[in-house]
């Protein structure tokens, strides 16, 4: 099972990357510092922040978050390799 994307991590992560403070990030999305220092710890956050954010900063972090979930997806060798070995599919 794939793990959750972090996108207030992410967020967070890109903020520091660029040397943004929280605070001016929180006054371009017209939020409380305080509040927006609660949503960047938060892993689920609502499409529309994700969305502001996104232009905001330039980044497509919906693309970051498929690029994470993608490298988790198991491919079909995997697959072969898994049924193979724990013997699925066999008639008894």
């Amino acid at each position: 099972m794939a793990q959750r994307v972090d996108f207030g991590a992410m967020i967070g992560e890109e903020l520091r990357r660029r040397g943004l403070p929280v605070a001016w990030f929180a006054e371009q999305m017209a939020c409380d510092r305080s509040n927006m220092y609660r949503l960047l710890r938060r892993a689920d956050l609502d499409s529309g922040f994700i969305t502001r954010a996104s232009l905001l900063l330039g980044k497509d972090f919906y693309a970051e978050a498929s690029k994470q979930l993608a490298a988790e997806r198991p491919t079909v060798a995997d697959t072969v390799v898994n049924v193979a070995t724990n013997g699925a599919g066999q008639c008894v």
